[in-house]
């Protein structure tokens, strides 16, 4: 299984203290109170996405390494 990267960063909405976002899967950021729960919750939400695309017969786009990815 690829190794995705995680960008965690300070939540500007209510209701999360910390966002996750995954470059390779746009659109796909989660949240929660603390670092750990907002891991937590990406992890779980990653692969539950993951899911949905094999079941739709999409594919998994290609993990890009840490050294390529540059935040805005």
């Amino acid at each position: 299984m690829p190794t995705y990267v995680a960008l965690v960063h300070r939540a500007q909405k209510k209701g999360a203290d910390y966002g996750v976002m995954f470059p390779d899967f746009p659109g796909c950021v989660f949240g929660g109170n603390t670092i750990k729960a907002a891991l937590k919750n990406a992890r779980e939400g990653l692969v539950f996405h993951i899911e949905g695309l094999l079941n739709a017969g999409e594919s998994i786009p290609k993990a890009t390494p840490l050294e390529d990815i540059q935040i805005d």
